[in-house]
């Protein structure tokens, strides 16, 4: 290979490496955000059934 070769070569997989922790990080935010999101809608629908159920105000 040529030396002009070798260093595309790496730039590319430099720049490849750094685009999937960036996918990586933006993914686990995401699940992050959806996790806390389905806590707090489940336990806000569960205290307004314990509500309903014991009519608390």
């Amino acid at each position: 290979m040529d030396t002009f070769s070798v260093a595309a070569n790496a730039i590319a997989t430099l720049v490849f490496s750094e685009a999937v922790k960036e996918i990586g990080k933006n993914i686990g935010k995401t699940i992050s955000g959806f996790v806390g999101f389905s806590v707090s809608f489940i336990s806000d629908k569960f205290k307004q059934g314990m509500q309903a159920i014991f009519h608390w105000a």
